[in-house]
């Protein structure tokens, strides 16, 4: 099969439950949500987004000096067919978390 071919033939489906998070949950998360917000200058928010286009989630973000920020891929199942594609996905959540105007890409 052609790449042109899978991309048309692609067909995700995804079940998510209407289960209410646990308020102890969304506390903890929260709570280290604005610890690193304090530790790295950042305005990260909890956002639920879909995963990647892989279901991949094997990113790594480093904070540097002047709040720039590197983020890379570490692993991929398909090799580099995906992955400017999925980190493009993880950079713009990262951004709708963080605020786009609390740092700028590497």
């Amino acid at each position: 099969m052609e790449l042109i071919d899978a991309v048309k033939a692609r067909h995700a489906v995804r079940k998510y439950t209407d289960k209410a998070i646990e308020p102890a949950k969304i506390s903890l998360l929260k709570n280290e949500i604005e610890k690193l917000n304090a530790l790295s200058g950042l305005h990260i928010q909890l956002v639920l987004l879909a995963p990647t286009a892989m279901n991949q989630q094997k990113f790594k973000f480093t904070l540097l000096e002047g709040n720039r920020v590197k983020a890379e891929s570490t692993f991929s199942l398909t090799g580099k067919s995906y992955l400017n594609y999925d980190l493009g996905i993880v950079k713009c959540h990262f951004e709708i978390g963080a605020g786009r105007e609390q740092f700028t890409w590497i």
